[in-house]
């Protein structure tokens, strides 16, 4: 969080003057990768700052809830007073954590208040993949147990914006997959892998500063 604040005064020194929006966002994740279903909650905010008008500079701060997902394995015990196979219920949350730069570029306007946007994001990201298990710990054990992950990368990111501007401020509704890390580890294909998130946000911008008009030369 102290790396986006430092890189937010960075930028609002040399954008001194550019329209300065903040813009909060909430919004739901998926995993796109097959059968993990792993989904999750994620909230942000970036200050944007916009010089030109088809193409807007953002950095941000983002945050992912994981929602708890059930599942089971089986474990095993070498006690003969017990049954040599039991249920090991358990559950697997993930989490996300990162600070990033935005590029939001304007493909089409549709009348006086609606546009279309491309962005593209890079940031570096945390991201944890944690699996409890409840069982008998003492005498049973899972053979094959869920891998828990913990990941520090840069990542990249990429979707589609529709904007509507109103008598004050803009609302956005956005789509966007955050890739895997540039930097990937071998993944197992039999045990679960970090996600990769495909989000759906809803956002305002509130304005912070109008843009500064520069006066012609004579």
């Amino acid at each position: 969080m102290r790396n986006t604040l430092l890189l937010i005064c960075f930028l609002s020194s040399n954008t001194s003057n550019a329209q300065v929006y903040l813009e909060p966002y909430a919004g739901y994740a998926i995993d796109v990768r097959p059968k993990q279903n792993l989904h999750s909650f994620n909230t942000g905010i970036q200050v944007t700052f916009s010089k030109k008008t088809n193409y807007e500079f953002s950095a941000g701060f983002i945050n992912g809830f994981g929602i708890k997902r059930k599942g089971e394995d089986s474990s095993f015990t070498s006690n003969p007073s017990l049954p040599i196979y039991a249920k090991a219920p358990k559950t697997i949350e993930t989490g996300l954590m990162g600070i990033y730069i935005n590029n939001r570029f304007r493909l089409f306007k549709i009348g006086g208040n609606h546009s279309i946007h491309l962005n593209f994001q890079m940031g570096l990201r945390l991201q944890k993949l944690t699996v409890n298990y409840y069982l008998n710990s003492t005498d049973y054990v899972v053979l094959n147990p869920g891998a828990e992950a913990e990941r520090f990368s840069v990542y990249a990111g990429s979707g589609f914006e529709y904007l509507y501007i109103l008598k004050k401020g803009r609302v956005f509704f956005q789509t966007n997959v955050i890739t895997p890390s540039l930097r990937r580890k071998r993944e197992q294909p039999d045990r679960l892998n970090l996600p990769v998130p495909l989000s759906f946000n809803a956002g305002y911008s509130f304005e912070l500063k109008k843009k500064t008009v520069q006066p012609q030369k004579k």
